[in-house]
């Protein structure tokens, strides 16, 4: 807020009262101050300075109805006055009245364009509407206005990091922290960036340096402790990497007391922080850890938010009232989670069941819209994790339904309180979530290994086949060439489309061994927003080959990433699919099957390394399935080396992918299950493996 002295009051007795309360109001005296103003008020109702003081101290006193109401009536008198308008926007903003405080700071700068303060809250507030253009114009209008603003340099950065324009944000960054080298926020951040761009032990130095300037800013230690690389060199890296998130997780936890106001305000700015993301990458069984963590976020949850953290009895259902199914997703865009929800959306049978979703994302596209129209009661909260609360808390849900933990902080958070009688998580990030809140997991049963039920925290819930209702893409009429898409004629094209970090260094030999058989073969990767994370796996690559006798530049090729439809393109064009080792494809794996695109696959331990192969099975094709690594080398060379086999199984998997799509079988499933487990409620939540028809 703006304690700026206004126009004066005429009378002087008056203007001793009014500068009293301004005093009074500077030394942390509110009510004090107030009723200074208020007399002055009595005998002039329409001086725009009391009015605006007014509207400060009830804004300091957080009675954000008042302040605006006095806010308005001295713009009434005066308004032009530039920190009024802004302090009116920071009173909406405080209200969640995000829209009003939009158009009062763009009020602020149409009345004075160099206006700081204005500029900047405009670009937080864009930022976290997901709105990246105006949120980088209103950001770079403050740096203009302010150029030595470390603050307002740092959120340049911050959000030159957010759209992977990485040499940009360390630019910014560098200058924040020339303007203040004590600026915690701006080594952080450079910390994220050095990562994104491969320099993992220079990230952690960042964060260290950040924990230094503020002992108390918790994002920083959090990363510190718990980060992890994206890509791995050698095998052993993985293990001691692994090892040394162990030992951090254990030292962060007995760290943190959860006793103090101050303490919990700590933990849970860190637990906002980051998720166990590529933990999971590693491919181990991850239920220890993830249970260690999940306790600990329950526990930091609950110290903040005690009465969003009891058991809560289940609604009774009334005659004629439909069972009540609440979805979250920090993903309902075009996006394979949003992807992947919307089929089960669209499936639902309305007529036993209320839809509720709620997004807590960000950005907003068509797949958002559509998942609206379908919902009846569709709430956007663009990252308020307190508001998602609170709405859903509200709505007495019968079941809730998180479709990705553990892939955004706000999730995870939302997921660790207990918001429903009954609690889900889809299998949008397909591993448990180690989380006490989360009753079920709800998984494929054909992508499931036998043992699978001992991987999960949660009771696991097998339904029936993909557990998907897909609908295929629509493919292109004319798809881009070879040529057009800078692949190699007269080549035999092994498309292998994963992210970089899904691909272990462990597994590189398929790739020479394949090339050793199939001289004429072509590689495609998808090349990684870090520049640095493709170069270290095309250098990873290159050894690999070379200790075949090799030369990887000779068969490998990277393809930058594409619209969808060019995409597409690139299935159909290509020759074969290479699934990766240990976490295997999902939406691309389905999306090259209705290109008509052979698949090899070799099925993982866990869940996340087999999707492919329960897609391949459900359609009834074995044949490209292998049970070893050697098998998996053998089958790919056999597909290069045997036309006819390759046409066999491109005729068997134009005949078969239909039974891919459209499953109502897992829908009438789904249905059943959320039926069963509703009215059964209060036999317990634990009861171990369940299986689905």
């Amino acid at each position: 807020m703006d304690y700026k002295v206004g126009p004066t009051v005429t009378e002087n007795n008056t203007s001793r009262v009014v500068e009293q309360g301004a005093a009074l109001l500077n030394r942390g005296c509110p009510e004090l101050a107030l009723e200074c103003f208020r007399s002055a008020l009595v005998n002039h109702p329409e001086d725009a300075l009391i009015c605006y003081n007014c509207g400060l101290a009830y804004h300091t006193l957080e009675d954000f109805t008042r302040a605006i109401a006095y806010y308005r009536k001295a713009l009434n008198f005066l308004p032009t006055w530039v920190d009024a308008h802004h302090n009116l926007g920071q009173a909406y903003e405080a209200q969640s009245r995000f829209q009003s405080a939009i158009v009062t700071y763009e009020k602020a700068l149409e009345l004075n364009p160099a206006y700081f303060k204005s500029a900047f809250r405009l670009s937080l507030l864009y930022r976290m509407l997901g709105n990246t253009p105006k949120a980088m114009s209103a950001i770079q209008k403050a740096v203009r206005a302010k150029p030595d603003s470390a603050e307002a340099l740092c959120t340049l950065g911050m959000m030159y990091r957010e759209q992977n324009r990485f040499d940009e944000a360390l630019v910014c960054l560098e200058q924040a922290l020339c303007s203040d080298p004590k600026l915690a926020q701006a080594y952080y951040n450079k910390g994220i960036v050095l990562q994104k761009l491969g320099a993992f032990e220079a990230g952690i130095e960042q964060y260290g340096k950040a924990m230094a300037c503020d002992p108390g800013f918790s994002p920083a230690r959090w990363l510190h402790q718990l980060s992890l690389p994206m890509i791995y060199d050698f095998p052993e890296e993985i293990d001691y990497h692994r090892h040394r998130f162990e030992d951090n997780l254990n030292r962060l936890i007995a760290s943190t007391p959860l006793e103090t106001v101050d303490q919990k305000a700590y933990a849970l700015r860190g637990v906002q922080t980051t998720t166990n993301f590529y933990l999971q990458y590693q491919c181990h069984n991850d239920l220890a850890l993830q249970e260690k963590y999940g306790n600990f976020v329950h526990e930091v949850m609950k110290a903040n938010f005690p009465h969003w953290s009891s058991p809560k009895k289940m609604p009774p259902l009334k005659p004629a009232e439909k069972i009540r199914i609440g979805y979250v997703s920090t993903f309902m865009y075009d996006h394979t989670v949003g992807t992947f929800l919307s089929g089960w959306l669209e499936n639902h049978t309305q007529k036993d069941f209320e839809i509720h979703t709620y997004y807590v994302g960000q950005k907003v596209d068509h797949v958002t819209r559509h998942i609206s129209n379908l919902s009846p009661h569709f709430h956007y909260f663009a990252g308020n994790m307190e508001a998602a609360a609170r709405q859903i808390d509200s709505d007495h849900l019968h079941l809730l339904v998180y479709s990705d933990i553990g892939m955004a902080p706000i999730t995870l958070q939302l997921a660790a309180l207990r918001l429903a009688p009954i609690q889900c998580k889809g299998w949008g990030h397909p591993v448990t979530t180690g989380l006490p809140t989360i009753d079920y997991y709800l998984s494929s049963d054909l992508m499931e290994p036998d043992n699978a039920a001992a991987y999960y925290s949660e009771s696991l819930v097998r339904l029936p086949n993909l557990a998907l209702c897909y609908r295929p893409p629509k493919l292109p009429e004319t798809p881009k060439t070879r040529q057009a898409l800078k692949i190699p004629d007269h080549r035999f094209v092994y498309l292998s489309t994963q992210s970089i970090f899904k691909y272990l260094p462990q597994h590189d030999d398929i790739y020479p061994r394949i090339a050793k058989a199939v001289p004429q073969a072509c590689f495609v990767f998808i090349s990684n927003e870090s520049k640095s994370a493709t170069t270290r796996f095309r250098l990873r690559l290159k050894k690999a080959f070379a200790c075949y006798g090799l030369d990887a530049g000779q068969f490998c090729c990277f393809s930058k990433r594409v619209k969808f439809e060019d995409f597409l393109s690139l299935n159909i064009v290509a020759d074969v699919l290479l699934d990766s080792l240990e976490w295997s494809g999902g939406k691309t794996t389905l999306e090259a099957l209705s290109c008509g695109l052979p698949v090899v696959t070799l099925p993982g331990r866990f869940m996340r390394g087999r999707h492919a192969y329960a897609m391949l099975r459900m359609m009834g094709l074995d044949d490209t399935i292998a049970d070893d690594k050697d098998a998996y080398c053998a089958i790919a060379v056999r597909l290069a080396k045997e036309p006819l086999f390759l046409s066999q199984i491109k005729a068997f998997i134009a005949q078969n992918r239909s039974k891919l799509y459209h499953d109502q079988s897992f829908i009438k499933a789904l249905e059943s299950f959320y039926r069963s487990v509703i009215f059964q409620y209060g036999i317990g939540n634990k009861h171990g493996n369940a299986n689905c028809p």
